[in-house]
């Protein structure tokens, strides 16, 4: 089955049996003028259509979609010092809601990821793959965890030790998904 809407090249979000993309909807002028969230069952593999939280209705290059305490998490940065972050109960029809507003300790250049942590009220927040800071979405702390640039030495075959600086360097935090398998046939 083809998706209804063309689909944006960013990794799919799996929750819950079903796979969320950003997807195209309209353009004018060559320029994107609005986006929808894609959702694909991988129970009856059927195509659904939901709209993007109502802070914007694009997915920018800087906001990015990820799993959160098994919802969908949209986190906006409209600005480079700003971020939102906005998750989806999931239903017959996404209902968003804003979760939590941060003002960053360093400004971000490229894209802000949110991921679980295993403390109950506390995500970590991945900034341009270079620093991971813990927030607690009870009092919108944040703490630094690491600086990678200053902070990871790296071990070469050789003996050789350094550190990364301000080498562009790709850091990755994969959310854990059990199985994208059926372990039996549809009936």
């Amino acid at each position: 089955m083809d998706p209804p809407y063309p689909i944006k090249a960013r990794t799919p979000i799996c929750l819950s049996g079903s796979f969320y993309w950003s997807a195209l909807h309209s353009m004018a002028n060559g320029k994107v003028i609005s986006d929808v969230i894609l959702r694909f069952s991988l129970f009856d593999e059927t195509f659904t259509v939901h709209p993007n939280p109502p802070c914007r209705g694009y997915l920018s290059d800087n906001d990015t979609l990820c799993a959160l305490d098994g919802k969908l998490c949209y986190v906006l940065s409209a600005t480079e010092w700003e971020i939102a972050i906005w998750l989806a109960e999931d239903g017959p029809n996404l209902s968003w809601s804003l979760c939590h507003r941060v003002t960053l300790p360093i400004p971000r250049r490229l894209l802000v990821f949110a991921c679980p942590s295993t403390e109950p009220e506390k995500i970590f927040l991945s900034v341009d793959g270079c620093y991971v800071f813990k927030l607690s979405l009870s009092d919108g702390s944040l703490e630094e965890i690491i600086n990678i640039p200053c902070d990871v030495l790296y071990d070469l075959r050789n003996g050789t030790k350094f550190k990364a600086g301000a080498r562009l360097l790709a850091h990755y935090m994969v959310p854990f998904v059990e199985s994208l398998m059926r372990i039996q046939p549809l009936e």
